[in-house]
Order: structure tokens, then C-alpha cells, then sequence
């Protein structure tokens, strides 16, 4: 998910921050894993916090896209909404819909290039940019 550097080798206390820009929707998962100079690893206890976040928003993963991808969305839907992949001219390549509590898409596979990934649902209109190797 990320990489925070450390302070090194020191009795003084530090403070690290690093945020998650898509949390999902309820509960997240998380615990640190400390890897020291010598390649030594420890991990701490694992950490859940909630997210009931006001604002949808979407995420690809992986991107860029190797295969299989899927989008997760931040919250579940509310209502009923709409998936639209197109090429970066426009065109309309793949429509899917989605029904409302639905938090996941499964993508179809797609030939190498950059795409425009869509989201209509009420009260917004979200595009992220997809590039498939």
C-alpha cells in the first residue's frame, strides 16, 4: 500500500503519517511492518478503522492493468449506476450496470492502451484513467 523511510537507529521518539487515499466503505484492515537495516522485519498488531465516508469515489486496481482488474468503490451504491469504458477518443467500448450496494466491478480483458473508465450514478459522475500493458 506505501512506504514510509524511518529515522534510523535513534532513543527519540518520531511520529509517521501516511494516508490511505481509497478506503473502502466500513471497515479497513491495517498493521505496520517495521524492516530494520539489517532486512530484519517486524510487524505490529493489526489495526481496523472504520470509514463511513460521505463521497463515492472509485479505484482501479492494479493500474496499470496486467490481465485481470477490478474497480472498488469507496461505498457501497446508493442507487442503481452505470460503468462506461471508452477509448481516449470517446467511443463507447464496454457499458455495464450496477445495482445498488454494489461495491465491486470485474472488468473484461482488454488489448494494450490507455482507456477512460467511467462512473454514472445519482449525484455524480466520476473518470479515471486505465492504462492495460
Amino acid at each position: 500500500m506505501g512506504w514510509v523511510h524511518g529515522q534510523g537507529t535513534t532513543n527519540a521518539t518520531h511520529d509517521y503519517l501516511f494516508t490511505d487515499l481509497s478506503p473502502h466503505y466500513g471497515i479497513n484492515y491495517f498493521r505496520l511492518k517495521q524492516v530494520d537495516f539489517d532486512g530484519a522485519s517486524e510487524y505490529s498488531k493489526v489495526l481496523s478503522i472504520p470509514f463511513q465516508g460521505q463521497y463515492l469515489t472509485l479505484s482501479v486496481y492494479p493500474n496499470p492493468v496486467r490481465g485481470h482488474w477490478q474497480i472498488r468503490l469507496t461505498k457501497p451504491l446508493e442507487t442503481p449506476g452505470q460503468i462506461i469504458l471508452s477509448d481516449l477518443v470517446g467511443r463507447t467500448l464496454h457499458q455495464a450496470s450496477l445495482e445498488v450496494g454494489q461495491e465491486r466491478w470485474e472488468a473484461p480483458q482488454m488489448p494494450p492502451g490507455s482507456y477512460v473508465l467511467s462512473l454514472k450514478a445519482t449525484g455524480g459522475f466520476i473518470s479515471k484513467r486505465v492504462t492495460v500493458e
